[in-house]
């Protein structure tokens, strides 16, 4: 009763004070509060209260009616999905927290001020509630309610009447109540991380969060702290000052009398509220000054239409505890634990005083946002804060010089004023991670730190097992680049993708001793990222995978930075695959960039003006910069061409491929961040043409022991280094390039990408890029089989299949439940993957698919799907013991009752096989011919039997040597050929990828037959990427055999009695090709080295029931056209699905 009385009493006091100029109220020597204002007449009304004072019914019948809808109703009445969901801390406590639920999209949680609730982020209605707009900008809304407000009144021992209920602070809500909903909505949404946004006692809660459980800032994309409060020294609330002066007395005094809530939800409370607060009455302003007086005064901010509303809602609970530690703050300058006296402080903490907060535990990226005019959180406290906190990615200050500590959640021009910035803060923060899950890809980050005490962000597209890709931006950039304009126009899929960011951009602006408002942050250019930056992230990549060596890719500033790398840390070469450089920067001799060289003409003068400013960071994201990307850079706006010609005047002019909507995106997530000397280091490298270290001038002889800084050492970049560059890149033109080649020991692909216009943004943002650029760096190399298919939306699925002599065989399927079932068959030394690798659109096996087929794709023993046996290891010889022979015999049985089992109503599948793949077929139909009985139609690719006409000479020399080559593999131990592990096929992949890409062109080619036309160059890492997949040295050995005998011959066991033993014959009989009886189509070519048409003609001669033959009219078309060819799909495809079609439908 006191505690009411109190406040009535100060309420009238001032509501009664003749006021002309200001307001002070003092107790003795002590001043309370000392406030002048600029219009005196806000208080100057004398108001008479009779109580029988009567409120007009004329108020908006919206307004009366949202005063009492509780948060979850008010979210339903205006049409938004609302949920309800209770947390129970870890303390007992049972909180509300309120969801406008957009399932998927990136979670964000809201937490309200002292005496507020979830209400705060709705009640003003859609459009002016931050709530609503968050959900409208796609965001999954959680709204938070602490311990002892309206919606968290609940406990699982006490109740409210309890006082053990109200023993609490903020303490507490940042300790257990935040915690505690985190966790809840990150097990909800099944994401790792969520934004976090807090007004007020929201921001309190979250710094003591931080403190006291620091392991929770790995959860946070973003904080954005709204009106920021942790230290109260420069308050200038008369309310707080007053509870700051007499807060012993008070608290005793109420504890005495047994008050535990501060401002109870009582009878007097909303009789005060309806009385004073109604929209009707004149004294509404009295309210609105009660509001002001403690939260600083802006009457243009508030809408007092909606006081009735807000008053509805608020005060919303909270303990007198609370306020009490509120004060202590105000009266101790510190931000520190609550105060018990000296003795219980003892007890507690172990010291006299409490302990302060760790500020510095606050990791997470932070955005401070404060106002000029707000008493409770003063710019000069917010000053304070700011100086303790080791990561504010922005300090805002609200241009607005009368906004308050309420306008950022009530104000009638927030949203122009503030959320905007706020939403594109939350777009620019999010730009990797969330970037990278919002298009289904699992994204981790992590953080690295430097010699030199920087902590860099890291990104990760995860795939663990695959060999790890870092990837390294340009200037005033970041990891975004590479994954911005999303999954089919970004690098960057296929392999273990780690994106870095380099010191000062936007992820990597943290320092173990330095905020970014200090110039020794500042002090580096790109020499410090090529010495510390990228050997401490690709140590951390290699230790995180297990890897011994990594693929890097570097654009721009990304490539400069790992010559520098070589050049000053050799030792590092050791452990790169290979270096591949997009728009290669070392010498910037012959630069066109207009903009550059009027730079580089000033730069020392440029440089000086900008350090003596204190301008260490270049075009760093401040107001006027990110006015200019809003107004310039708009994808609506007609302005944006001023934007584009900008960008073109820098690195080129390319208007066809710059996707003009993507512009927005682009500024978006650019500037990322740079330091002026960095700048200044580039302008040297213009001016004196040479790829040299940092010129410091006359101090030059204290940093090298020379007057002139040296060059960089390019002779020690011993990698293997591709260079892709344009025709039309300002920045890094085809002469400055070819200076760097010259000079660069171990350059294996220099690629001018084909396209007279394209500049240096394209090789990561052009429209073409990823036909022109991408294919010749990172392909599907690396994708197993379902991977592969799973990539392309295509639903994909594993079986095993045992073979009747105890092989275990992986059958890989693209369901069509219903469909009619198809098995494709691969050729030696091929998998399953030959039928899907190039892709939907062109490979057969997605085109069957999409047709309606069920699609099944087998493995044959012994390629890298099918390496196991019930009984024998595949270290074991025994393992090997098979050729082709055993694929007719068990394999292709096996999987066929298997398909069969497996597709209710079939009684018969159609058969497509390649090469081999043909071979075993015409085994089983000979050796098991009741199969053919289960063969709707059997296709032949390239169909092998018979080779008296083959045409290869590197097979034909093989065959020459063949007894004694396999021979002396048998007597050292190696039955498989060639071995199928990790070793062989990364070699295999790299020499044929990057090293000896035309060699292998070459060496194919020679093996199938030369056809340039239909053979896709850019494709060989891709290819080469998944052969050889394994196979017999039998096998290789029995089709050697054929080549000799000039039949269809089982395996020769080269002793007649083992002959005899198992054929009744010195020789081993041919196969009864006539036992192929199934309906079979044969295509096949004139260019084919391995199956000459003749051959196919005689195999065509033998069997009963051939329905189709067709003879490829292209003269070059080879044997690995059949699945790999550019125009496969047309000259052969639709015509093989025709053939599927009549006989389904029984015409053939």
């Amino acid at each position: 009763m006191t505690a009411k009385i109190l406040v009535t009493a100060l309420t009238l006091c001032l509501l009664q004070s003749g006021i002309v100029e200001g307001l002070s109220l003092s107790f003795g020597n002590v001043t309370l509060f000392n406030v002048m204002f600029k219009s005196p007449s806000f208080l100057g009304r004398s108001v008479a209260v009779d109580s029988n004072l009567r409120i007009e019914n004329d108020v908006d019948p919206n307004i009366q009616e949202d005063s009492h809808l509780n948060t979850f109703s008010l979210i339903q009445k205006y049409g938004y999905p609302a949920e309800n969901h209770t947390v129970e801390t870890d303390d007992g406590y049972i909180l509300t927290l309120h969801r406008i639920a957009r399932p998927g999209a990136t979670p964000v949680l809201l937490v309200h001020g002292l005496l507020d609730s979830s209400a705060t982020w709705v009640m003003m209605g859609p459009n002016k509630g931050l709530g609503y707009l968050l959900y409208d900008q796609g965001y999954d809304v959680w709204m938070a309610n602490v311990r002892g407000n309206t919606y968290s009144r609940r406990h699982v021992k006490y109740s409210t009447h309890h006082a053990k209920f109200w023993d609490f602070t903020f303490h507490e809500m940042g300790k257990h109540d935040i915690p505690s909903t985190i966790d809840y909505i990150l097990n909800a949404t099944g994401v790792s991380q969520l934004h976090y946004i807090g007004h007020s006692q929201g921001t309190v809660v979250f710094w003591i969060m931080a403190s006291e459980r620091p392991e929770y800032m790995d959860k946070i994309v973003l904080m954005q702290a709204l009106a920021p409060v942790a230290f109260l020294k420069h308050c200038r609330s008369p309310v707080v000052n007053f509870l700051a002066e007499f807060h012993l007395s008070v608290s005793l005094v109420l504890k005495m009398i047994g008050v535990h809530e501060f401002l109870p939800k009582n009878e007097f409370i909303s009789m005060f509220n309806r009385i004073i607060c109604d929209e009707t009455t004149i004294t509404k302003e009295i309210c609105s000054n009660v509001i002001f007086l403690t939260t600083g005064f802006d009457r243009l901010q508030l809408n007092e239409t909606m006081l009735p509303v807000i008053v509805g809602h608020s005060p919303a609970g909270a303990s007198t505890k609370q306020m009490q530690h509120f004060g202590q703050l105000k009266r101790s300058g510190a931000f520190r634990q609550y105060d018990y006296g000296w003795l219980r402080n003892h007890w507690r903490y172990g010291t006299i005083e409490p302990p302060s907060y760790h500020l510095e535990n606050v990791r997470a990226k932070v955005a401070l946002y404060y106002g000029q005019n707000d008493w409770l959180a003063p710019p000069e406290d917010v000053e304070m804060l700011h100086r303790e906190l080791p990561n504010v990615v922005e300090k805002y200050l609200v241009e607005d010089k009368e906004f308050n500590h309420l306008d950022f959640i009530w104000g009638i021009d927030a949203r122009e004023l503030l959320w905007d910035r706020m939403l594109e803060n939350m777009r620019n923060h999010e730009n990797s991670l969330q970037l990278i899950t919002k298009y289904g890809y699992p994204a981790e980050n992590y953080t690295v730190q430097t010699e030199d005490g920087y902590i860099l962000g890291v990104f990760r597209i995860a795939r663990p097992g695959a060999i790890p890709v870092l990837m390294v931006h340009g200037l005033l950039d970041s990891s975004a680049t590479w994954v911005m304009m999303g999954p089919t126009k970004s690098l960057g899929t296929g392999y273990d993708v780690w994106m870095a960011n380099v010191r000062g951009n936007t992820y990597s602006k943290r320092h173990v001793r330095y905020s970014t408002d200090d110039s020794q942050f500042w002090d580096f250019s790109f020499h410090e990222m090529g010495i510390h930056d990228l050997p401490s992230t690709i140590d951390f990549v290699l230790m995180q995978t297990g890897f011994s060596q990594l693929h890097y890719v570097g654009h721009s500033q990304g490539t400069v930075s790992f010559w520098i790398l070589a050049s000053e840390r050799p030792e590092y070469m050791e452990k790169i695959l290979m270096m591949q450089a997009l728009a290669p920067v070392a010498f910037l001799t012959h630069c066109r960039s207009p903009v550059v060289n009027f730079l580089s003409a000033r730069d020392a003068a440029v440089a000086f003006f900008l350090r003596s400013m204190g301008y260490n960071e270049f075009l760093p994201n401040n107001n006027v910069i990110n006015t200019f990307k809003r107004l310039a850079c708009h994808d609506t706006t007609i302005s944006n061409q001023v934007c584009e010609n900008l960008l073109f005047l820098i690195f080129g002019f390319d208007r066809m491929q710059l996707n003009e909507t993507m512009l927005p995106v682009l500024v978006g997530h650019t500037p990322a961040g740079a330091s002026t000397k960095q700048m200044h280091h580039y302008g040297q490298l213009r001016n004196s043409r040479k790829f040299q270290l940092f010129d410091y001038g006359m101090w030059n002889l204290m940093h090298y022991g020379s007057l002139w800084p040296p060059s960089y050492k390019l002779e020690n970049v011993r990698t293997k280094v591709a260079l892709y560059y344009g025709n039309n890149d300002w920045l890094a033109p085809p002469e400055d390039v070819e200076l760097l080649y010259q000079r660069l020991p171990n350059v294996v692909d220099k690629y001018l990408v084909p396209n007279e216009n394209f500049n240096h943004l394209d090789l990561i943002w052009g429209i073409d890029a990823k036909e022109l650029v991408d294919k010749n760096i990172l392909e599907d190399a690396n994708l197993i089989t379902p991977d592969l298919i799973k990539k392309y939306g295509y639903p994909a699925e594993t079986h095993k299949i045992q073979a009747k002599d105890g092989f275990v065989l992986t059958a890989h399927r693209i369901p069509r439940p219903g469909g009619q079932p198809v098995l494709m068959v691969h050729g030696l030394l091929d998998s399953s993957v030959t039928y899907v690798i190039l892709g939907p659109e062109k490979s057969l096996g997605y085109l069957l698919s999409d047709l309606g087929y069920d699609v099944w794709l087998l493995n044959t023993r012994g390629n890298r799907y099918s390496r196991k046996h019930k009984r024998f290891h595949r270290y074991q010889p025994q393992f090997w013991d098979f050729s082709f022979h055993e694929l007719g015999m068990y394999d292709l049985p096996a999987a066929i009752d298997y398909v069969l089992a497996r597709s209710k109503g079939f009684e018969q599948v159609h058969y497509v096989g390649h090469s081999q793949g043909t071979t075993s077929f015409f085994v089983m139909g000979s050796e098991r011919p009741a199969y053919m009985k289960k063969i709707k139609l059997m296709q032949a690719l390239a169909p092998v039997a018979y080779w008296d006409y083959i045409d290869s000479p590197i097979l034909l020399t093989f065959v020459k040597y063949m007894r004694p080559l396999t021979f002396l593999a048998r007597s050292l131990g190696l039955y498989e050929f060639p071995a199928e592990n990790e070793v062989w096929r990364r070699l295999i992949h790299q020499i044929c990828s990057f090293a000896f890409q035309n060699t292998c062109t070459y060496f194919v080619q020679e093996l199938m037959g030369v056809d340039n036309q239909q053979f896709n160059r850019s494709l060989v890492p891709l290819i080469s990427g998944h052969a050889s997949s394994g196979s017999s040295l039998k096998s290789v050995e029995h089709y050697g055999q054929q080549i000799h005998s000039g039949g269809f011959f089982k395996y020769d066991y080269y002793n007649a009695w083992e002959n005899r033993r198992r054929y009744g014959a010195d020789t081993p009989p041919q196969y009864k090709v006539a036992n192929v009886d199934c309906k079979v189509a044969l295509y096949y070519s004139k260019n084919d080295r391995l199956t000459s048409d003749k051959d196919v003609e005689r195999l065509r001669d033998n069997l009963p029931n051939v329905v189709h033959d067709y003879l490829i009219p292209n003269p070059r078309f080879n044997h690995i056209d059949f699945i790999w060819g550019n125009d496969v799909k047309t000259m052969l495809y639709g015509r093989m699905v025709e053939i599927m079609r009549q006989v389904d439908s029984g015409e053939l």
